[in-house]
Order: C-alpha cells, then structure tokens, then sequence
C-alpha cells in the first residue's frame, strides 16, 4: 500500500524507488539546467550534496513524524514502527558476538521497506526548500521560455540543488541543510560534497565554497552515475559507462541466463518533472517534429531531433503517434495532422491554407461553443474567388463533422497499443516486427533467384505468408469447415504450422530428409 501511494506524497523532485519515476529523469533535468545555464548569461550555482552513512543514522522519531505529516494513520505508523524496533544487534569482537542490544536510529540495509521509508525522510527537505522558495529566500534557476524553476533533485541520498549565483541562495543552502541535518539525523560531509557555479568568477566560486567548507566542483561532473555537462558525442564520455554494463551484464548472464530471459534489464516511463522541463526549453514532442533554432538546444536534444527525422525508426515511431483531440488548445488546426494521420489540412487545402488568415491558430480558436454545439469561425485575407467556392465546399464538409470538446486537453496517442499509451515494450515489439517483416521480404527476394520450378517458388511463398486454403484459412474466410482436425495426426486443429512443421504424422518425414534418424526438427528447420 506504501508503494501505490508514494507518488502522491512524495515530490516530484525525488525519483527514486517510486513508480513511474527513473534515475535518467533526474540525469536528464541535470544536463538540461547545465545545457542552458552554459548558452544564457543567467548565472546558476550547483552543489553536489554527499551524506555520511546515510540509512545508519535516520532518526526514528523524524520518520514517524514524517509519515503522521503524510497523513497515515496511526494503526499504520504503529505498524510501521513495530517494524523498526523488532530488530536487534550484535557486535563481532575478535570473532565472537557481544550481547544483543536494540538499536535506536537507523534502517535496515537490505529490508524491502528501508528505501521507501527514506524517501519519506528525505521529503523533509524538499519541504524545507518550497519553504524558503516560498518566503523569496531561494530562488532556483529557471529554464526554458516558461521560466520552470528547478532548486533541487534527489535520488535517495543522491542530493544536487540548484540556483541563482547568490552568496544569498549559499547561505540559504546551508541553513536548508543544517537544519535537515538537526531534524532527521542524517549527517552532511561537506568535506566531500562539491559546489560550482556558471556565471561567476573564480573567486566568488572559492568564496561560495569556502563558506560552504567543500570543494570546487569540476566540469563535467558525474551526477548517478552518468556524465552531466559532457559532450554526448564524444566516446570517451561513454566508456566507462560501457565497461561498467559490460560486467554487470556478464554477471547477469553467469546468474540468469538460465531463465530464459524472464529478467527485464531496462524499462522506462515519463515523469512528470522532466516532461515539464522539455515541455518549456523545446515545446515537448512537438519540439522534435518541427524545425527549430539548432543553437537554443542541447547536444543529444538535436541528435534526438536527428534521429527522429532522418532514420527508419524515426519515422515508424512518428508514424504511430496520432493527436486526439479534445478542447482544441494544443492541435495547429491547418498545420497538424489531426484530421488525416496522411496529410495535413494545409497540405491538402494548399490554395484555402494560403488564403487563410489563421494560419497558425489552434483548432480552439477558430470557433466557439454555442448552445447548438460548436461553431467554427473562419476568416480569409479576400473574398473567395469562383473557383474556389466548391474547393471550400468540400473543405467545410471535411471538417464539418468533428467534434470539439469544451474541456480537456489535446495529447498524443500512441497507436501501437490499444490502451494509446507509449511503453519501451510496445515500441520495441513494433520495431522487432518491421524488422521481421523487411527479413522475410529479404528472403522472398532469394526465393525467387533459386532455380526451382516456379510452381514450387509460388508453393513455398504462399506457405510462408500463410496463404495456402488449410482448413483454420478456408474458416476464417467464412468456408464452413465440418472437421477442423489434422487429417493426418486428428490431434490438433490444421493450419499450416502444424502441417508442415509440428504434426507427429510429419516430423519423421523432414528427419528422413535431413538424413538424421533424431534430434529435434525444430531446429534443423
């Protein structure tokens, strides 16, 4: 239960152990207030936070407070205390055990519960921050047209804050984690922590981190693992990375291989926080299918750009994404594809489109709701001339019968799966399948350079495209078919599968062929 409410209670600063947040959300955010703090003349602060022994010295007392301020009740905080407590501890000293005595702070390593609990604790400090924001103490650094402002991310005990390079916003940040550190009981090393700053010289950057007692931070940094201010295109930046996954991977394949694959490695969802952020620097999804000013976005947001627009996979996945239309506040009534995925309505209505003079309007604006439903509400730069009159007939008739909604918001559907929601899974199995597709195309182009009789080319096309009459293709042609079963076996409906591969009656047929007595025909074949 825990679990299922935690995105609701937990900021959407914080992304770890919570479901539908991820580690690159946090990665991603980073390196765009990086990305922009580097092109603009905004200055921004970093300060790269490490913790000492971070679950052993939680304070008890803060986590049952922290849940009781999440609003659980008291049965369930009695619970989630009598978990805390029924653990003991036991010292080796020269290889024998003390006596047992009940701890006092801290969770348990390892426990399925532990990491969850410390999100709650850690919440206390993105409290602390809206606080500060709040009362104009801190102010964090804004990005993209609609000045979204980012002040913090966290990863369990992964802590980075960001800003405006002010020794105000300095000393914000260490009564912010003092005062954290007083409350929870988990403990700061400044010692190891890193602050750096854009827009600042190197002496208000030594002075910011003298005050803080830690050290400059050098770019680029490592932020969870990953490079943050790095060049993406660069190898180098990789390798590690690289090498790290090629152990992990190998250990993974020594302990689960066996399992025929049941391990799901990665698996991604959108965040909120971080669609936000793409949503002001580049206009979301939208942002990747028009043009736009290359030198105002970030190095992998135009390779991203790149791919999408110059490679097949590209173009499969902008060809499965539809608009749906809702109140008509986000879809370009002439210039998107809303009403046909094919063409546009300024494509297919050149002459009208030209003459428009809402051109760039949204569908919302070019009409209102009415008390008999909604009523669009064109207007032209001239008279229409004769011979459009009929072009405008057959424009208006198009777009006479759709519906505007006088609430909602227009969004993207993700035609690949019936539920329209994007998943890594469906667009893999896409992909997987249009790759299958081009294979067997590949092979029917060898079919026919074979020198067999055409009869049987045509034979083995049609078996492999499944288009011979076997009795489950004669039914779902609406044959009425009386008996279903294999003719030869009479255990199993016939398809051709089955047939020409699976039937019992068949298989010693191919194993005589393939001149062996045993072993398995599946894989012969």
């Amino acid at each position: 239960m825990y679990k299922r409410v935690l995105p609701t209670i937990i900021n959407e600063a914080q992304s770890a152990f919570i479901e539908g947040r991820y580690l690159l959300q946090s990665v991603l955010i980073a390196n765009e207030v990086i990305d922009e703090a580097k092109r603009s003349t905004k200055s921004c602060l970093i300060f790269n936070v490490d913790y000492e022994k971070t679950y052993d010295s939680v304070s008890w007392d803060f986590l049952l407070y922290m849940l009781k301020r999440s609003g659980f009740s008291s049965k369930w905080i009695m619970w989630m205390e009598g978990c805390l407590k029924s653990a003991s501890i036991s010292v080796l000293v020269n290889g024998s055990p003390t006596a047992e005595f009940l701890p006092q702070r801290g969770l348990r390593q390892g426990g399925p519960l532990a990491p969850f609990l410390f999100n709650a604790v850690v919440e206390a400090l993105n409290g602390l921050m809206r606080k500060v924001m709040g009362a104009n103490m801190y102010k964090g650094f804004c990005v993209g047209c609609n000045d979204v402002s980012i002040s913090i991310l966290q990863y369990a005990d992964d802590t980075i804050f960001f800003g405006e390079a002010t020794m105000d916003n300095v000393k914000a940040i260490k009564a912010i984690l003092r005062t954290f550190e007083l409350v929870s009981g988990l403990k700061i090393n400044f010692a190891k922590s890193c602050f750096g700053a854009f827009g600042m010289n190197d002496q208000w950057k030594q002075r910011a981190a003298n005050y803080l007692n830690c050290s400059q931070l050098a770019l680029p940094f490592v932020y969870l693992g990953l490079p943050i201010g790095a060049n993406p295109r660069r190898a180098r930046v990789w390798e590690p990375i690289i090498q790290k996954c090629e152990r992990r991977l190998a250990r993974w394949k020594e302990r689960y291989i066996s399992f025929g694959g049941r391990v799901t490695l990665i698996q991604s969802h959108q965040g909120a926080l971080w669609a936000t952020v793409l949503e002001a620097k580049y206009g979301g999804w939208r942002g990747l299918t028009e043009e736009g000013s290359s030198n105002l976005q970030s190095i992998w947001w135009r390779d991203l750009k790149r791919a999408i627009h110059h490679s097949h996979h590209g173009k499969i996945l902008q060809h499965e994404l539809k608009w749906k239309v809702e109140a008509g506040d986000k879809i370009k009534f002439w210039e998107d594809r809303w009403i046909c995925h094919e063409e546009s309505l300024a494509e297919k209505y050149p002459r009208l489109y030209m003459i428009s003079s809402q051109q760039h309007q949204l569908i919302g604006q070019l009409g209102k709701h009415n008390n008999s439903g909604w009523e669009w509400n064109f207007n032209w730069r001239r008279p229409l001339f004769d011979s459009e009159i009929e072009l405008a007939v057959t424009f208006l008739s198009k777009v006479e019968g759709k519906s505007i909604n006088n609430h909602g918001s227009d969004s993207w559907e993700w035609a690949a799966d019936p539920s329209g929601i994007y998943s890594t899974d469906s667009a893999y199995s896409m992909f997987w399948e249009e790759a299958a597709a081009e294979s067997l195309e590949e092979c029917f182009e060898e079919l026919w350079k074979i020198k067999i009789p055409s009869k049987i080319a045509v034979f083995a096309w049609r078996l492999f495209r499944d288009r011979l009459p076997t009795k489950s293709n004669l039914r779902a042609r609406q044959v009425q078919i009386l008996d279903m079963a294999c003719p030869f076996c009479r255990r199993v409906e016939e398809d051709a599968s089955h047939l020409f591969i699976h039937c019992i009656k068949i298989q010693p047929l191919w194993l005589k062929a393939s001149g062996s007595e045993g072993g398995n025909i599946g894989g012969w074949l």
